[in-house]
């Protein structure tokens, strides 16, 4: 190493030199570092200094620190940002998907959206080829019924007027339609009361008690997605239930005419209900004619049976019910789970009640490609990221749905199998069906 002697004048405190133009450094003229053994010695009027130029290590340190803070700042910035952008991406996502199923659900919203979207595309075209105002590119646009259609010609402003036209004619028949539904509906108010329907994948309320009507509020809520229709077939005079939305068929409901005229043999659901007002001597015998009568009118149909005693169960399962709910044992159960965990009743109460926070949906459509063969753990990360949260898997029975028979709980479903919350290495297969908790139900996956 080649060494370079500087000679300074004798000081009691340490100075800063500077050696060609980046090297800083403070020494001390009392005590310097011999570079080759490594002793001290004690100089006061020279030092050796290497010729090379070189950092002053705690300048180095501070300012790898600096750089190391706006690194991180940087970092932050960009995790925030893309954050940011997630969520607002599925802010607008569940937005669009919202707007997608009001359309699909309310066909003159619809046809309203399409009609003045073409017509505001045209009105824009025609302001800009004949380079007209808005006032007058509307006012030529206006329709006129008198003879002048005619006499259209082949240029493009012609052709929106024509286009624009068949728009007119399209929003004044929603409206017109609209119209005719209000009054419709209004003049029905008091219920519609039918014969004999001819309705297809409907739902048949089979009897009557006080908890109908409450039933009816549910299965015609908002967060219900595929609603059907609903028939009540039950022995009165007057409508029990007065909605539009409803068809009443008088009749007796384990009378195979009456179950007829309900449409039983093309509907998708039956729901029995008990006699709880006292009149029938055997509200559970009943209910069990009833479901023998639907059950050989139509046995697809998927009948739910509500009865009084739980020691009936047994014999409504040989006819053939899909789903028993029986008021003695599930009241009982329910309060026992209470007395132990405080709270049981009110997250029962909210999962089964519509309207009001979130419910247990079961996903009818086919299971998207991208869940095929992917694990339980899986899946629910990724629905848990669309606010739904997966709890059951409905599959079908044979050997791999057997292995899990230990060490979940399974129920039959004709030939399918219910898994309850199933365990980490469980597969998700083509033709199964997801069971959710979400606050509405899901138009797709």
């Amino acid at each position: 190493m080649h060494l370079q002697v500087l000679n300074f004048p004798e000081t009691s405190s340490g100075q800063v030199f500077e050696v060609g133009k980046r090297a800083h450094f403070t020494i001390n003229p009392s005590s310097y570092i011999n570079m080759h053994g490594g002793e001290e010695i004690l100089k006061s009027n020279a030092v050796k200094i290497p010729k090379k130029n070189f950092y002053r290590k705690s300048i180095c340190k501070d300012r790898d620190k600096k750089i190391f803070k706006r690194k991180s700042k940087l970092v932050l910035a960009k995790k925030n940002i893309h954050s940011n952008i997630n969520l607002v991406g599925k802010i607008m996502a569940r937005l669009l998907n919202e707007i997608k199923g009001k359309l699909k659900r309310n066909t003159f919203i619809l046809i309203i959206f399409l009609a003045s979207f073409v017509y505001v595309l045209f009105l824009i075209i025609i302001m800009l080829y004949s380079r007209l105002d808005f006032f007058s590119a509307l006012i030529f646009l206006l329709p006129s019924f008198m003879g002048s259609l005619a006499n259209i010609g082949k240029s493009l402003p012609d052709f929106a007027r024509l286009i624009c036209l068949f728009m007119y004619i399209l929003i004044l028949g929603a409206i017109i339609s609209k119209i005719s539904e209000k009054i419709i509906v209004y003049a029905l108010r008091g219920g519609i009361i039918m014969s004999r329907v001819k309705y297809k994948n409907h739902l048949v309320i089979c009897g009557w008690n006080y908890q109908a009507p409450t039933i009816i509020e549910q299965l015609l809520s908002n967060d219900i997605y595929s609603k059907r229709q609903i028939v009540i077939l039950a022995d009165f005079d007057e409508v029990p239930y007065k909605s539009d939305k409803i068809v009443y068929v008088k009749g007796v409901p384990w009378k195979k005419d009456d179950l007829v005229r309900a449409g039983i043999p093309t509907a998708d659901t039956a729901i029995v209900l008990s006699d709880l007002n006292g009149k029938s001597a055997n509200p559970d015998g009943d209910s069990l004619l009833t479901v023998l009568a639907i059950e050989a009118l139509n046995r697809n149909v998927y009948t739910c049976v509500q009865i009084l005693s739980s020691q009936n169960r047994e014999h409504l399962q040989n006819a053939g019910s899909d789903e028993i709910i029986c008021l003695d044992e599930f009241g009982g159960t329910l309060l026992v789970s209470s007395a132990l965990n405080h709270g049981i009743s009110k997250i029962i109460s909210e999962l089964l009640n519509f309207n009001v926070g979130s419910e247990v949906y079961k996903c009818k459509k086919p299971i998207p490609d991208k869940f095929i063969d992917k694990t339980f753990v899986e899946v629910a990360k990724e629905l848990m990221d669309k606010e739904m949260i997966l709890i059951a898997v409905e599959t079908a029975r044979d050997e791999y749905s057997s292995k899990f028979s230990s060490k979940t709980f399974l129920k039959m479903i004709g030939e399918k199998v219910l898994i309850l919350n199933p365990p980490r290495n469980f597969k998700i297969r083509k033709g199964d069906f997801l069971f959710i908790i979400a606050q509405k139900e899901p138009h797709e996956l």
